[in-house]
């Protein structure tokens, strides 16, 4: 990770390289056909950020990440069938097809009072992976958190996120049943060290 903070701008960049890392995939996708199989897979990823300070209370924030998805480095791993107690129903599989995945993302803050803070974001997922994949489409979330400090160890929020799914995958790939949007909801306490 890099970072650079000048006055009231701060940027940070960052760069990751996994390989042969285990992936769950998701029980049910608003995108593909369920699936309970581990993949093996390497990702390669960067992500680029920034704040930018208005006033007292008040941020701006901006990113870009990218996320790539290849077949492991290590093709011999694809015969796991028991993963730390897991039974899989099926071995694992290796990543066959290369996948792209970016977000660009924006939002803010503004802090009402010294405890409470109210965050708001707009996020564009995009993954340009070809139709042949059975993945290709794109998604658009808002979301909306507000934080309270009790102390300054303890902080409660709750929050939301809105969104929806649109595309090739989405459209001509996707089970029956699937869904063009959903909302994720949030509640919680917090204990910062």
């Amino acid at each position: 990770m890099l970072g650079y903070s000048d006055g009231p701008l701060s940027v940070k960049g960052t760069y990751s390289k996994t390989t042969n890392t285990v992936a769950y995939a998701t029980e049910y996708s608003n995108v593909v056909a369920p699936d309970s199989n581990l993949q093996i897979e390497d990702a390669t990823g960067y992500m680029l950020s920034a704040l930018y300070k208005i006033a007292d209370g008040v941020t701006v924030k901006a990113g870009w990440e990218y996320l790539t998805i290849t077949a492991p480095s290590n093709l011999n791993l694809t015969n796991i069938v028991d993963y730390y107690g897991l039974i899989l129903p099926n071995p694992a599989a290796n990543a066959s097809v290369k996948q792209n995945f970016g977000v660009a993302w924006v939002g803010g803050d503004y802090r009402f009072t010294r405890e409470f803070d109210l965050g708001i974001g707009y996020y564009n997922i995009n993954t340009d992976n070809s139709p042949e994949v059975g993945k290709e489409y794109r998604a658009e979330a808002y979301s909306v958190l507000a934080d309270y400090n009790l102390s300054k160890s303890f902080d409660t929020y709750i929050g939301a996120m809105l969104m929806s799914y649109s595309g090739v995958g989405l459209e001509h790939h996707a089970p029956i049943n699937a869904y063009s949007s959903n909302a994720l909801y949030g509640v919680g306490l917090r204990f910062k060290f």
